[in-house]
């Protein structure tokens, strides 16, 4: 049996339910809410990728301060939304552990992927896993209509999955076991991935994050490396390691050199 819901204690006004208006007199039903997609996710950075075991990542970034006796590198809040706040991220011994950045993960319509149906900023352990700032599995609204799960870095190129056509319950994906589980929007693109130790990654230097790695991306490596800093929070730091130096604009160079961009680059970015 289901609820049977009447405006008629609203005297003639207008009320809402669920962000639908509704007169008096109309008759609903109440149906039974979806519960929340519990998202599986894994994905890969290339620059963190680089030196550590295969489908590992170093987590330098995280245990730069206790390291060099500096200040911490890895910021509380995200730096995407600047909504989610993780007071213990740069302490591996914390509740959500080995930790090598912030991510942002959005839910696109694949309708219209320029649609950002949700997105949230959310935490990338060393083993791939993004899990939430408790350390728990991604929670996202269920979808009716198919869609593409992107995830962005502040210095990597984004990268969008193949469509899901049934985005409930529980969800996996995995974007590390393959250059197929990347979208590809024209076939004469270049590679959405770059494989580091047998597993897929998502390429390094997007510093200027839009979607491109261009000579802006190389320009200002170039400039950071040359000052020698180190000990910041730079998109520059493409090795993430902490310093600015012959690895990030090795990298930054080589990657240019192919002429990456990310599939999102056809959409609205970010």
């Amino acid at each position: 049996m289901v609820d049977i819901i009447t405006a008629s204690d609203y005297s003639g006004g207008i009320a809402t339910f669920d962000n639908v208006d509704f007169l008096d007199g109309d008759v609903f039903t109440v149906g039974t809410k979806l519960p929340d997609v519990s998202l599986s996710l894994k994905v890969l950075l290339q620059g963190a990728a680089i030196g550590a075991g295969a489908g590992m990542m170093r987590n330098d970034l995280q245990t730069f301060g206790m390291t060099y006796s500096e200040p911490d590198i890895l910021p509380i809040t995200d730096p995407y939304q600047g909504t989610s706040m993780y007071a213990d991220i740069n302490n591996p011994a914390g509740v959500v552990g080995t930790l090598v950045d912030w991510v942002e993960v959005q839910i696109r319509s694949v309708a219209d992927p320029n649609i950002i149906l949700e997105q949230k900023s959310l935490l990338l352990q060393t083993d791939g896993d993004v899990v939430e700032v408790d350390g728990s599995t991604p929670k996202f609204v269920p979808q009716g209509q198919a869609v593409h799960i992107v995830v962005r870095h502040r210095n990597h190129l984004a990268v969008m999955s193949n469509s899901i056509g049934v985005f409930q319950d529980v969800v996996s994906y995995d974007f590390t076991t393959g250059l197929s589980q990347a979208h590809k929007v024209d076939s004469g693109d270049p590679d959405m991935m770059v494989q580091v130790n047998g597993h897929w990654t998502l390429w390094a230097a997007d510093n200027f994050h839009d979607a491109f790695i261009d000579a802006n991306d190389f320009g200002a490596v170039n400039t950071d490396v040359i000052q020698g800093i180190y000990g910041q929070y730079l998109s520059t730091d493409v090795y993430m390691d902490g310093f600015l130096d012959a690895n990030d604009y090795g990298l930054t160079n080589a990657n240019l050199g192919i002429g990456s961009y990310s599939a999102l680059a056809y959409y609205n970015y970010p």
